[in-house]
């Protein structure tokens, strides 16, 4: 049996996953955790669910909550990611460590999304 791909959009922004941290991108709906960017992150936006460089469909955002990362708790990094509090801090600040100049006053976007098509 062969698996077919799914065209993706070009019309609609990307939101790239390095990792499907949690099976999380298996789900109908997710969230993710990613510098604040109130232009791409806004409640009602599609956009394209890409894991590396695989198309899995697009999604919804229907929420977004702007925070600090010292304001993430074991809720978020476990929804998110299946990490405890700390693992999850020390995680985002490697993978943003050449992007954010001072991780205490960097905003954060926590995003839960809603898959609507394949």
């Amino acid at each position: 049996m062969t698996q077919t791909s799914i065209e993706k959009p070009t019309n609609t922004e990307d939101l790239v996953f390095s990792n499907n941290f949690n099976n999380k991108l298996d789900c109908k709906a997710f969230t993710t955790f990613r510098m604040h960017n109130p232009r791409k992150y806004m409640s009602g936006k599609n956009l394209n669910i890409v894991l590396k460089d695989e198309y899995l469909g697009k999604a919804l955002i229907l929420e977004v909550k702007t925070i600090k990362l010292a304001d993430v708790n074991r809720y978020i990094s476990y929804i998110d990611t299946g990490y405890d509090r700390d693992e999850f801090v020390k995680m985002v600040m490697t993978m943003y460590k050449n992007m954010v100049s001072d991780f205490k006053t960097q905003d954060w976007d926590f995003i839960l999304l809603l898959k609507i098509d394949k």
